[in-house]
């Protein structure tokens, strides 16, 4: 029986998006690999959270670009970004 590596690759990348201030925005991020990848997002270099999927709540602070990394032991490592632009909430 053998046992075959192999280095992540994204299947799924986050999209780029535009909403309005408190508004739920929904990022997704998948790959591929054996063994499987563990999937951590990071803005501003800090990571947010682990897994395919990153729900935030919009506020204009949270503007920016989110990274999607994708590791799985190997030494290889991939990613995808989106940005993010919060518009004001006109009343």
């Amino acid at each position: 029986m053998f046992f075959v590596s192999d280095v992540p690759s994204l299947i799924l990348t986050p999209a780029e998006k535009t909403v309005i201030e408190s508004e739920t925005v929904t990022f997704y991020c998948n790959a591929t690999g054996n063994p499987n990848p563990k999937i951590k997002w990071i803005k501003d270099g800090k990571t947010l959270k682990l897994g395919d999927t990153l729900v935030i709540e919009a506020n204009r602070n949270q503007s920016g670009e989110y990274l999607c990394l994708a590791e799985n032991g190997l030494n290889a490592t991939v990613n995808a970004s989106a940005n993010l632009e919060v518009q004001c909430k006109y009343i």
